[in-house]
């Protein structure tokens, strides 16, 4: 159920003496979990932005590696002198239009290809240090100090609950989880004297 759903904005669907009202423990449970289920929300959204930038990444590494391969390739034409051809025998392409100066063709291409490399590097520098940023372990702890902030913010986590907001069943239940207590250390006790007969028996048959 969503945060903004009728159930817990419209006023008629309140209910004064429902446990979301009156019971501290279950209204923060129940905030617990829709906080929950929205974290978990903005965690999958956030994996898919960071597969797609890492995606990126790697394609414009390689858009740099094919670019770079492609100019040594246009100038080894340029400046092969085995195959009887010219510099006016090699098409003109798309880069040879890009006008830097009074450099031959050849010159120009190698100028392109070194800004290429150098950038090439850079890029390879950004995608090392994105490296340990996107493979964190969690280890399940909680930020204690965190969560005191939020919940000091926007929500009530039920810890500073006044005392005489607790039912008689409460105190009941209380009660009987007291006198249960005392009951489970009383067997405890029988037990082990217990134990300590049937020891004290069996080292005496042993005589």
């Amino acid at each position: 159920m969503p945060l903004d759903h009728d159930f817990w904005n419209d006023g008629l669907y309140f209910q004064s003496t429902a446990p979301w009202a009156i019971e501290p423990n279950v209204r923060a449970g129940i905030h617990c979990v829709l906080i929950l289920s929205r974290v978990q929300e903005e965690y999958q959204l956030i994996a898919q932005e960071l597969a797609r930038a890492v995606g990126w990444g790697f394609a414009h590494y390689e858009r740099f590696s094919v670019s770079i391969k492609y100019i040594s390739q246009r100038i080894a034409q340029l400046g092969s002198e085995s195959n009887n051809k010219t510099v006016e025998d090699v098409e003109i392409d798309h880069i040879d239009q890009l006008n830097l100066g009074r450099l031959s063709r050849r010159d120009n291409l190698r100028v392109i290809r070194k800004e290429l490399r150098l950038r090439q590097s850079l890029h390879g520098t950004l995608m090392e240090e994105w490296d340990p940023h996107t493979n964190i372990p969690t280890n399940g702890e909680v930020d204690a100090a965190l969560e005191d902030v939020v919940l000091d913010d926007t929500l009530d986590d039920g810890e500073d609950a006044n005392k005489d907001w607790m039912t008689d069943n409460e105190d009941g239940e209380d009660s009987q989880g007291d006198d249960s207590r005392e009951s489970g250390d009383g067997d405890v006790a029988q037990a082990q004297e217990n134990k300590i007969q049937a020891d004290t028996a069996i080292n005496g048959n042993e005589e």
